[in-house]
């Protein structure tokens, strides 16, 4: 089965394409031809993009924290609940 990023995140193909040339270019990944299909391109995580990956992902939980900073245990609890029920569509 073909894994189509574009499809997955609900956006255009050339959106993808877009942000895989971004991505390429700050060095976050390498972008080669995959052997079995030519049409299709293979990109792979640099060291440099799990860094990225790691600084962004301290930047979502930092962001979420203090979005959430005035809720209750109760009303973040709903509140997660609900938006896992919405991600889940």
């Amino acid at each position: 089965m073909t894994w189509r990023p574009a499809g997955v995140m609900g956006v255009a193909p050339s959106l993808v394409v877009a942000l895989a040339d971004h991505l390429q270019k700050l060095g976050a990944v390498e972008r080669v031809r995959d052997p079995a299909d030519r049409r299709r391109q293979i990109l792979t995580l640099t060291e440099h993009g799990r860094e990225l990956l790691g600084v962004c992902a301290e930047l979502a939980r930092s962001a979420d924290a203090e979005f959430a900073a005035d809720l209750t245990e109760a009303e973040s609890a709903v509140l997660t609940a609900l938006l896992d029920r919405l991600t889940g569509r």
